[in-house]
């Protein structure tokens, strides 16, 4: 039950970072600066820190999946 509600934060993260992306560009756009910098150079400190953010829920699911089929494994015996 925890893996799916993971993995439906991991997707929902993964919407927002679109989104936060998409306004970002949007903005730039707007302002007459997405011509003046490449699109996310202003703005990269931000997405890898989401990036990085989003890559630990990644992980924190891979070890909690990998520990229920151990765990799985030894409840079988």
């Amino acid at each position: 039950m925890e893996i799916v509600k993971l993995k439906q934060e991991a997707q929902i993260r993964n919407k927002e970072i679109k989104e936060d992306m998409e306004t970002i560009e949007y903005v730039l756009k707007k302002q007459g600066l997405y011509a003046m910098y490449k699109p996310w150079k202003c703005v990269h400190d931000y997405i890898v820190h989401l990036e990085r953010e989003n890559f630990g829920l990644k992980q924190s699911l891979e070890n909690k999946e990998r520990t229920l089929e151990r765990l799985g494994g030894y409840l079988r015996r």
